[in-house]
């Protein structure tokens, strides 16, 4: 929520707030109770009838050996979904703490954001930026996991496509808990992560916090080689486009933003309006439109969207999201100005990329899905 809104109109950032912890308690925390359980409700281990709150809480934690075995046989994707979700969790309440500051005041947190040397400013830039990013890449690396699950590369039939299949989801889960962990830290505990690979001046040098956040690229990096290894990908242009968004990611944040990082010296003199560009391009484009066109996507092939409402989305989407990469990669590199042709590349580029996730969206919606008919007792 804008600033200048919060300050004009207090009213309307209670009600966010009052939305935002709705939606957090819902949407974050009830997915991840009931993606917790389903282990034990797969192997039928897990029972419903409940007297209380207390024997419900007990419920959840996985006491009995039946209990803790049903989650032996879950597979990487699983974890991987499950860690995204708990990360998407803990991002939404650092978005609460934001807005309840930016509503409210230091209130209760006063004291803790004298502790941390911090003012009610600074503790809301401090977790601004934490709240964001940590959202959007949970959601990616849980659509990284999902699509494993749905494209059955970890089940493949090749014990190598498996295998490399299986690394890559691990490696995606380490970066998913160490960049919950790191911008945490960032957030809550007033942490500056170190420079990586600094040059002699401290000028240049690789963010580590954007080193460990690379690691979830890292590992849907080698989930894709092991997907593309299959010709039969290769003949259904909407995945390929859902891989395409993860390549576009990396391409954009980690290709980009580290060699940036690593010329800052130039980009904070001859090329200073070339990283103005990047600053505005790199968060819209490549974390959070990336992320939006890369779930929707995923999300109409699996609600099993067909026919011309698959083809526009996805030829929609290709477009759009070859446009936002090229476009961002000139309007970085070879104009940075507001009125040339890279500019107008990378607005066109997210403007469609942007359709394609309105024209999805309908589509998902359009999708009659049976639901299961419970028996009255």
């Amino acid at each position: 929520m804008s600033p200048s809104v919060s300050d004009s109109l207090a009213d309307i950032g209670l009600l966010f707030f009052s939305i935002a912890f709705i939606l957090i308690a819902d949407v974050g925390g009830a997915l991840f109770i009931e993606l917790f359980l389903l282990p034990r409700k797969l192997a039928h281990s897990y029972s419903e009838q409940t007297t209380n709150i207390v024997d419900y809480i007990g419920r959840v934690v996985p006491i009995s050996r039946s209990d803790r075995s049903a989650y032996t046989r879950m597979g990487i994707g699983y974890w991987l979904t499950l860690a995204a979700i708990a990360s998407a969790f803990v991002a939404g309440v650092l978005g609460l703490i934001n807005l309840w500051l930016r509503a409210v005041g230091p209130s209760f947190f006063g004291g803790y954001m004298s502790w941390l040397g911090l003012d009610s400013q600074g503790f809301q830039d401090a977790t601004l930026d934490p709240h964001s990013h940590m959202m959007a890449l949970a959601i990616m690396g849980g659509a990284v996991g999902v699509a494993a699950v749905r494209f059955g590369v970890l089940d493949s039939e090749s014990r190598m496509r498996r295998n490399l299949a299986r690394a890559g989801g691990w490696i995606a889960l380490i970066g998913v808990l160490g960049t919950t962990l790191v911008l945490g830290a960032v957030a809550l505990l007033n942490f500056a992560p170190p420079t990586l690979f600094a040059s002699a001046d401290g000028v240049n040098g690789m963010a580590g916090d954007d080193a460990v956040m690379s690691v979830i690229g890292l590992g849907a990096m080698v989930i894709l080689v092991a997907i593309v290894a299959e010709r039969r990908v290769w003949r259904n242009p909407l995945r390929l486009t859902i891989l395409g968004t993860w390549l576009a990611a990396m391409l954009l944040n980690v290709g980009q933003g580290f060699w940036i990082e690593l010329h800052q010296d130039q980009f904070t003199a001859s090329l200073a309006a070339n990283d103005a560009s990047f600053k505005v391009a790199q968060p819209m484009t490549g974390i959070f439109l990336l992320t939006t066109l890369s779930l929707v996507l995923l999300l109409v092939e699996v609600y099993g969207v067909a026919g011309r409402a698959r083809r526009i989305a996805t030829w929609t989407a290709a477009l759009g999201l070859v446009g936002a990469l090229v476009g961002t990669t000139m309007w970085t590199f070879v104009d940075p100005s507001n009125n040339g042709l890279s500019f107008g590349v990378y607005v066109a580029g997210a403007g469609l990329s942007y359709l394609a996730v309105l024209f999805g969206a309908i589509a998902i919606w359009s999708v009659k899905v049976d639901r299961p008919v419970r028996a009255h007792t």
